[in-house]
């Protein structure tokens, strides 16, 4: 996830730092969890320390490294590379992040953003009334 994060180890343990923040995610110990989920502590550089699921956390890192790695890519190829990357997450770490983005919504969203942009927004509107058959 370079440039976003670096990897450092503490305490004999791979501790990651996000760049822009200094916020820093480390891994629970839950071996003696009923039920392990993945959790993982993050510590703002003020201390304040808390812990969240990492699937969470990933979501959000995932979603930005696509963001800055995907820069002047068209939005499919952006939606891909999201894809793969869920799905590299999924494989490794056995669980899902929490959202994914679906293709078939997305294109119809992003067409329908390109006809209100091209038409304007009463052109646009009317139109889609239109298509619905309201009045």
């Amino acid at each position: 996830m370079l440039p976003l994060y670096d990897l450092k180890h503490q305490d004999g343990t791979g501790v990651a730092r996000q760049l822009a923040t200094g916020l820093i995610l480390r891994p629970v110990d839950e071996s003696g969890a009923e039920e392990e989920r993945g959790q993982i502590q993050l510590q703002h550089p003020s201390g304040e320390a808390w812990e969240a699921e990492g699937r969470m956390v990933a979501t959000g890192a995932i979603r930005d490294y696509v963001d800055l790695m995907g820069f002047g890519l068209t939005e499919t190829s952006r939606r891909a590379e999201f894809r793969r990357m869920c799905d590299h997450f999924a494989f490794k770490t056995g669980t899902h992040v929490y959202i994914e983005w679906e293709n078939d919504a997305s294109d119809a969203l992003a067409l329908a953003g390109r006809v209100v942009r091209a038409l304007g927004k009463d052109v646009a509107m009317s139109a889609f009334k239109k298509l619905l058959g309201l009045p």
